[in-house]
């Protein structure tokens, strides 16, 4: 059986296939019955991407190079690391290494210079992997660039690559090299920061040349007193149109299969601009790109995705800007060209609020050219955790921004984050509410509601290096990341001190079986933390049933007198859980009975009318959960609930 559907999986890039992933119909067969049911029947983790599960890795890794590697060139590798969960994670294209690999193969191509990538994330490579594939040619020089979840990684993967290749240069650049060189300056000998093209340029000239490249701009590295010396920012390229078009060619694009938003079918990344104006405190935008914005010409933008679509069989982008509508010239004439080139093709992009309100005239223009939805930050419903993010825009602002998305046909698409500085326990059942309100009996869109059932759950604050959040963290809450792996938003690593120090009780006198069954589903779908790749179906039912045990234990010791904080440490001294442990478990239980109202607070709104709203789990899921119990876990979920 399983045979037979993988084999039906990989007809997905044959001219059949591509039709049917334009079915918004397939799309969601393909998640709901496909990724939600049948798989975990066949004995397959749920958590497991799908598309690895049932595609894997059906050829050799790809490593392409601007030219063949013959002896005597002077060779740089581009890498892309591991996540270090890449089971889970959706393919990540590498715009920035392949935007470097086209400005050096431009700039140095009658030369004895030779580029290549080696994308381990999304090819789903090992760290052993990647090594033994970087280890089999002598390069000169490795670049790797990555963010802060992959920092531990990338560490790893330098040291091991000084071994094994004798001579070798280390360069590391990306998002969280520049925003946190000194974590990373032991291993690597140059560290590129911010905007790479020019400095990764003079940096390789220099080194060709046998020169020293101690007074490069835009780098930093360690003098011989072991001290790192940043070196002037180098000024941004003020032309975008000077750059060539990004090196897809020495891309795997075969493995850039992550289907668009809400419709299906995949999706290509396109970058119309580079830059936000706009400080928010969560962001590391302001400081990788100091608040500058720049664009390319409309006339770019639209050759490249002709392109794209011509080569690469899609008609499905994602516009990968901070704010696509800053410049309202600039949208409308691309939209003008798309239409009338006939191009067909759908896409999405992230904007603010107050831009698309402002380019309300704009929207049927872009609904016509193909866009299906604006991705806009809401980041929390409670107005003092809005304020806390320096959003610089209203509430009332992202509620009219989805209002006039569904008025031109779009499907609201937005993002928010869960545990944010000022929120409370009676922040989230007014956050359902809302979101509820949004989606007015119609089902979220399903790339953004991890959960088969209307309780929702966004992405994790996060406090990442170089941000204001990072650097006022310890004054707003308790920092739960203790290693850079967990640096994600899908994982708990921070806790605002207004929800520790609210005081939870249960407004139900039990808890009941279909409660268990919910918070089982929730945890397994949507707590990444927890659960990594290709965790076996016994493996993944105990981790549930530890966490279902927590949720028992929290019920407990609500006794209306304990804050969150103190309830938390009651579950770690009765389960013997480390106490972080209890804190995520703890807030993510009382997050998501907040939102139904079983869970309230005795100190923050009290005013308010609740109303008890058990969300009802789908009978496929709760077949599922109740099989793994009945298959692995100690007690039924009914005896877990009468005890």
């Amino acid at each position: 059986m399983l045979n037979l559907i993988t084999q039906l999986y990989n007809l997905k890039d044959s001219d059949f296939g591509l039709r049917l992933q334009k079915s918004q119909l397939a799309h969601r067969l393909f998640d709901e019955f496909g990724r939600g049911f049948l798989l975990p029947i066949l004995g397959i983790p749920v958590d497991l991407d799908v598309r690895i599960a049932l595609g894997g890795n059906k050829c050799e890794p790809i490593l392409k190079t601007m030219r063949p590697l013959e002896k005597g060139q002077f060779c740089l590798l581009l890498i892309q690391p591991p996540l270090p969960d890449n089971q889970r994670q959706k393919r990540l294209v590498p715009i920035g290494l392949a935007c470097l690999a086209a400005f050096l193969r431009e700039k140095l191509e009658k030369t004895n210079f030779n580029i290549g990538i080696l994308d381990s994330q999304s090819q789903n490579l090992s760290i052993a992997k990647t090594l033994e594939i970087a280890t089999k040619w002598p390069w000169n020089m490795v670049g790797i660039s990555f963010m802060t979840s992959q920092a531990d990684i990338a560490k790893n993967l330098a040291k091991a690559l000084k071994k094994n290749l004798r001579g070798v240069e280390l360069i590391a650049g990306g998002n969280h090299p520049s925003a946190d060189p000194e974590s990373v300056s032991s291993s690597f000998d140059y560290i590129v920061l911010s905007e790479g093209e020019e400095t990764l340029l003079e940096i390789v000239r220099k080194r060709m040349q046998g020169e020293s490249v101690d007074e490069v701009m835009g780098l930093a590295l360690l003098n011989t007193d072991g001290k790192l010396v940043r070196n002037p920012d180098r000024p941004f390229i003020e032309n975008l149109d000077s750059l060539p078009d990004m090196a897809w060619d020495l891309l795997p694009v075969e493995s850039y299969d992550w289907p668009l938003h809400v419709v299906g079918g995949k999706r290509l990344p396109v970058m119309a601009s580079r830059g936000c104006p706009y400080g928010c405190s969560f962001c590391g935008s302001p400081g990788h790109w100091r608040r500058k914005v720049r664009y390319r010409s409309p006339r770019r933008v639209f050759l490249e995705i002709q392109n794209l679509q011509r080569i690469y069989k899609t008609d499905y982008f994602h516009f990968k800007d901070d704010n696509f509508g800053i410049n309202a010239v600039f949208v409308k004439e691309l939209c003008e060209m798309i239409l009338e080139a006939n191009l067909g093709i759908t896409w999405i992009c992230t904007d603010r609020a107050a831009h698309v309100i402002r380019n309300r005239e704009l929207l049927p223009l872009m609904r016509k050219a193909g866009c299906i939805g604006i991705e806009i930050g809401i980041e929390s419903a409670d107005p003092e955790a809005y304020a806390s993010v320096n959003k610089e825009q209203e509430l009332d602002e992202a509620l009219q921004a989805i209002k006039l998305q569904k008025e031109n046909e779009m499907v609201p698409q937005y993002t928010y984050m869960v545990f944010a500085p000022g929120e409370t326990l009676a922040t989230y059942y007014f956050q359902k509410t809302l979101f509820d309100q949004i989606h007015d009996g119609d089902a979220p869109p399903k790339f953004f509601q991890p959960l088969p059932f209307k309780l929702y759950i966004g992405q994790f604050a996060t406090a990442y290096p170089n941000t204001g959040f990072h650097r006022d963290r310890k004054s707003l809450g308790l920092d739960l990341l203790h290693d850079h792996d967990l640096a994600h938003h899908f994982n708990i690593t921070f806790l605002p001190f207004s929800l520790l120090n609210d005081i939870p009780y249960w407004t139900v006198e039990k808890l009941e079986e279909r409660d268990f069954e919910q918070f089982g589903i929730a945890v397994w779908q949507a707590f990444y933390a927890q659960f990594p790749g290709r965790l076996p179906n016994r493996r993944l039912a105990m981790r549930i049933w530890d966490m279902l045990q927590g949720l028992a234990s929290f019920f407990r010791s609500c006794d209306g007198s304990r804050t969150l904080e103190k309830a938390a440490g009651y579950v770690a001294d009765e389960l013997n859980w480390s106490g972080d442990k209890a804190l995520r478990i703890c807030s993510l239980a009382a997050y998501l009975f907040a939102q139904q109202g079983m869970v309230r607070s005795a100190i923050n709104g009290l005013k308010q009318n609740y109303v008890i709203r058990r969300v009802r789990v789908p009978d496929f899921k709760r077949r599922i959960i109740q099989l793994l119990a009945w298959w692995y876990m100690p007690l039924s979920l009914k005896k877990l609930a009468d005890s």
